[in-house]
């Protein structure tokens, strides 16, 4: 007697693809981008607070053949299963820290992976022997950052003046290189003004990772060394810290610290 065999063969989905990215444009903004393949969101807050996640949206891939036996699985970075899901945006600021017991405290990371499952006879529950077939894992991290502190006037090689940095010279003689903490892995940014900003009171300097200022960087911005009267010249620096090249990340920035330039006239 002849039977009837019924061969089916299925699809491996695709790695989970995320949406509603988000490009920095400034320091201290939530960055979120694909790099080589894996997801990083990264965050700037100051210390000791908690971050607020912003939702991993994932882009609706399901198997609309048979949606009851389409869904994500989560797990975390010891590729552990942690849930199944269905909702694309499932993984929400509440959901990420209760699944993962997560508090988003400054300087600390999650690492977990993605991946999507069809043709799942056993979803949500079941005895079947065939549990579907499972695409290839998308890894995601979240970082979170610190704002670092203002740069630490006492660590530059002018005068700590209570918070300020002061620079003295006769008219006529050559200002030192100002020198910066240097703390490693920080680039310190110069502004004319303090609000801290990229914008026109941003000073060129590229020494370095802009870890020292010469006199004709500021000479470009109106700095003279060669006055009649007394004369203070005064600008601001901040460090940035965790900048990310190949995300675009822009870095956490700290508050600006005052520097002053006095320039004394020669003597009548």
């Amino acid at each position: 007697e002849a039977k009837t065999i019924s061969l089916q063969v299925y699809p491996i989905p695709g790695q989970p693809v995320a949406e509603s990215l988000v490009s920095s444009s400034t320091t201290n903004t939530f960055n979120s981008k694909d790099v080589t393949g894996e997801y990083f969101y990264e965050y700037c807050i100051a210390d000791g607070e908690t971050a607020s996640l912003e939702t991993v949206d994932l882009d609706e891939t399901l198997n609309t053949e048979d949606a009851s036996e389409s869904f994500f699985v989560l797990y975390d970075e010891d590729a552990n299963e942690m849930v199944r899901f269905q909702d694309p945006d499932t993984l929400t600021d509440a959901v990420i820290k209760d699944i993962f017991s997560y508090g988003a405290t400054d300087s600390t990371s999650l690492v977990f992976y993605v991946s999507q499952k069809n043709f799942d006879n056993n979803y949500p529950s079941g005895t079947s022997e065939f549990d579907g077939c499972e695409g290839e894992t998308r890894k995601f991290t979240i970082d979170i950052n610190a704002i670092p502190d203002t740069p630490a006037s006492a660590d530059f090689n002018g005068y700590d003046n209570e918070g300020v940095v002061e620079y003295y010279l006769c008219s006529g003689d050559n200002l030192e290189n100002i020198l910066t903490p240097q703390v490693e892995g920080a680039k310190y940014n110069w502004y004319q003004d303090d609000s801290g900003s990229p914008s026109s009171s941003v000073i060129s300097v590229s020494s370095f990772n802009d870890n020292f200022v010469r006199q004709s960087e500021l000479t470009a911005v109106g700095f003279t060394n060669s006055v009649s009267t007394e004369t203070t010249f005064t600008y601001w620096v901040t460090q940035t810290v965790e900048a990310n090249t190949a995300s675009g990340f822009k870095g956490c920035e700290s508050d600006t610290l005052r520097v002053n330039i006095t320039v004394f006239p020669d003597p009548s």
